[in-house]
């Protein structure tokens, strides 16, 4: 009798290890039923409903300083940089500004480039040529927009802290505005490659009383156009401001240990965050002093309104972009 039992209690237990392991099996080789895809109708007005749920500060900010100043921006870029350069500028910051113009000596209808009727080839020594003819297409708006930034195709510009600054001054006044060197005149000239803006009023002082038409506005063909328009808008009175933040003030005055502080920056953000990257001739910054507010730490190098870099790749542009208005680190907050 215990034999048969002992029998019977190992044909049991076989049997229901046999049908579990027959039922993972059927399992694992049933076929996979395909659901069809969940179809959702892509609704604009939806999407920025959310995007202002989710990022309701941010997005109200941004809101508010778009209607601040309507800016055109004209980006100089030439064929050969269409697609390695001036496409990520496209699908990055420029689509911030109210309008933005590529202007270049070739066709292009995916950037959609303006092609110029130039007198030369493109190069750096037929710049100011080009600027010019530059210049006489983007006249023809001059009455729609507030101011007008050029900047080339290997800048970043935050629009947002640009419209800011601008909350300082009118568009009626006599001013551009950009990263001031000193290389070439001695009150300081404009640096073309982050880019500088002109008032609505200086834009067309300069078209109307400058260019072509007077004899402190170079008309030879050269380089060096910032440095040209500088000399055109200082002919009628155009005075070049110097927007500087020093802890969110924007004094307009100008001194070398403060080059850091200035929004707007000639080099680019792996340069400018490399602390050897300091000429000997550069005026040494001086030293942090928790005592004395317009000293910044080594980690406030660069002014948090910062308004334009210059030497950008495609690669950071988009790191930028997201870095400003994608990623939100938790527990972060801005403690100036």
């Amino acid at each position: 009798m215990p034999r048969c039992t002992l029998r019977a209690n190992l044909c049991f237990l076989t049997g229901i290890l046999t049908g579990v392991i027959l039922q993972q099996l059927i399992k694992m080789y049933r076929p996979v039923c395909n659901k069809s895809p969940i179809l959702i109708k892509v609704d604009p007005d939806n999407i920025l409903k959310e995007q202002e749920r989710v990022y309701v500060i941010d997005a109200s900010i941004a809101l508010e300083t778009k209607s601040l100043a309507k800016i055109l921006c004209y980006i100089n870029t030439y064929p050969a940089t269409h697609l390695s350069r001036a496409l990520h500028v496209k699908l990055t910051w420029a689509r911030k500004c109210n309008r933005h113009l590529f202007m270049s000596s070739g066709v292009d209808k995916e950037l959609g480039a303006v092609k110029l009727n130039l007198l030369h080839n493109e190069s750096r020594q037929h710049l100011w040529s080009k600027m010019q003819a530059i210049l006489r297409h983007v006249n023809q708006y001059r009455d729609e927009y507030d101011y007008f930034y050029k900047s080339d195709d290997d800048a970043y510009v935050v629009s947002e802290n640009l419209r800011t600054a601008l909350t300082h001054l009118q568009p009626n006044d006599l001013f551009f505005a950009g990263y001031p060197f000193y290389h070439e005149l001695q009150e300081g000239h404009l640096s073309g490659g982050p880019g500088y803006v002109i008032s609505r009023e200086a834009f067309k002082t300069i078209m109307d009383k400058v260019i072509g038409n007077h004899p402190a506005c170079p008309t030879y063909d050269e380089n060096k156009e910032d440095v040209k328009m500088t000399m055109c808008g200082n002919a009628v009175g155009v005075k070049l401001v110097h927007l500087v933040d020093r802890h969110t003030t924007f004094p307009y005055t100008w001194r070398p240990e403060r080059r850091t502080e200035y929004l707007f920056q000639w080099r680019g953000l792996r340069r400018l965050l490399n602390h050897r990257f300091r000429h000997k001739s550069y005026q040494v910054a001086p030293a942090f002093d928790i005592n004395n507010p317009f000293v910044r730490e080594d980690r406030n190098l660069l002014s948090a309104a910062l308004i334009s870099t210059h030497y950008e790749s495609a690669t950071m542009m988009y790191i930028l972009e997201f870095g400003l208005y994608h990623l939100r680190p938790a527990g972060i907050v801005n403690r100036f």
